[in-house]
């Protein structure tokens, strides 16, 4: 189990990376309690990516919690969720997506 939980820290870690370089934003504003488009778009790719690998939602929300953005477990659900409709309606959103996971 440590180990599963070791590569999925590190597979968070790593989306975080390509999600702020694809959204231009930094890595401190991505977990910060910004209200910018770009900044809420990054989180709910993160989220979304997150949850799609798959990844426990508990999981996700202690990540995001550990790097510093506290939440409630419902709005991590509702990251996801818009994460997934983002990826369906959204072509550019989409193929980042696909980008990040290949």
């Amino acid at each position: 189990m440590v180990i599963m939980e070791g590569k999925k820290r590190n597979q968070f870690n790593s989306y975080v990376k390509s999600v702020a370089v694809a959204f231009d934003v930094s890595e401190d504003d991505i977990f910060s309690d910004s209200r910018e488009k770009d900044v809420i778009d990054a989180r709910h790719m993160i989220m979304y990516l997150c949850k799609a690998r798959p990844m426990p939602m508990k999981f996700i929300h202690s990540m995001f919690d550990e790097r510093g953005l506290v939440m409630d477990y419902t709005s991590v659900m509702y990251g996801c969720k818009s994460g997934e409709k983002k990826a369906k309606k959204d072509v550019d959103f989409s193929e980042t997506v696909q980008q990040i996971m290949a």
